[in-house]
């Protein structure tokens, strides 16, 4: 759920930069329309500067396809990291094999 929870933030945080909000699972293991239904949307304080929540979305910016698509984005970009870096790695390993093998 970490990595999905990571994924999910920066979504948010994409589609509008300042909608702090609070989302509470238990054994989940992976972000859902369901669990996005259920967060609680920060929507000011009261006079004591605790948070007053709502579960109503506020944000017509930020629904659940715009978020799933988001995060979508934010995978394939870690997957190209990803492959990227192991290029790189196997460029590095030909390189010094071929260095060992011509001494």
């Amino acid at each position: 759920m970490i990595q999905d929870l990571e994924k999910f933030t920066q979504a948010v945080k994409i589609l509008k930069n300042n909608a702090p909000f609070t989302l509470r699972y238990n054994n989940e293991t992976e972000m859902s329309e369901t669990l996005f239904n259920n967060i609680e949307w920060v929507i000011g304080e009261d006079s004591n500067k605790i948070a007053i929540t709502t579960t109503t979305n506020p944000h017509s910016e930020i629904t659940w396809t715009k978020v799933k698509a988001e995060m979508d984005k934010l995978w394939l970009i870690l997957v190209l990291i990803v492959e990227q870096q192991q290029k790189q790695i196997v460029s590095v390993l030909m390189n010094v094999r071929a260095v060992v093998h011509s001494g």
